[in-house]
């Protein structure tokens, strides 16, 4: 009697091994994260030349593509009981596309519009987040207790953020200084062991069903009984 593949879950993709010349070209791209992270996180607390500049650009293309976003995503063909909704839409998008481009042709403005977004972004998180609490079931005690605290900080971060307009500066620097250090170290892994994992193996997480398992995204239909 043959045994019969198991039917509830897919093998994992194999480990993509990468040549020498993909290696160094993730350990130069590696570096390069490495020294952007560095330099925007000294130019926060020294100076501030290269981190405006940053935040300049990031505000400026973040709007760009949320502009563009929206207005293809209202554009695309649906339901038509949601055209109000998709011409909205559309609406939203022109307005972001004409505050990206004042923010291209004033840097002052560039900046307002971040520290509005950050103010405005805590403030509502900490509302919804407590509200959110309030209104979830039983809950234990720790769990209650870290969301509500939580939901305070993020309160008392918006209002600190919205009285002293520096501060949302900072800590959008911070956050994209700390995105550049994981892409370097996710950039150095790749490169030094030569190995690139397909991402529903990086995402098999302990205690959770794995990618591609059951009831994971591409996981074949279960085999009917016999």
């Amino acid at each position: 009697m043959t045994a019969q593949p198991s039917t509830g879950s897919a093998p994992p993709r194999p480990i993509e091994h990468l040549g020498e010349g993909m290696r160094v070209a993730y350990i130069l791209l590696g570096i390069l994260a490495l020294v952007f992270a560095l330099a925007l996180l000294v130019s926060v607390f020294w100076q501030g030349i290269f981190a405006a500049w940053v935040l300049y650009v990031f505000v400026v293309v973040s709007l760009l593509l949320m502009g563009i976003f929206d207005i293809m995503s209202g554009s695309a063909g649906g339901d038509p009981a949601l055209a109000g909704m998709r011409t909205l839409r559309v609406v939203l998008g022109v307005f972001v596309l004409i505050f990206a481009f004042v923010a291209l042709v004033d840097i002052y403005f560039a900046f307002v519009v971040l520290w509005v977004f950050v103010g405005i972004g805590l403030l509502f998180q900490g509302i919804f987040l407590l509200a959110g609490i309030g209104a979830a079931g039983p809950l234990p005690g720790w769990q209650r207790g870290l969301g509500s605290a939580l939901g305070v900080i993020d309160l008392m971060l918006a209002f600190l953020v919205l009285l002293i307009p520096g501060l949302a500066l900072v800590l959008v620097a911070l956050l994209i200084s700390i995105a550049g250090f994981v892409a370097a170290a996710t950039f150095f892994s790749i490169g030094v062991s030569g190995e690139k994992k397909p991402f529903e193996m990086a995402m098999n997480v302990p205690g959770f069903p794995p990618m591609g398992g059951p009831g994971g995204p591409g996981a074949p239909p279960a085999a009917p009984p016999k």
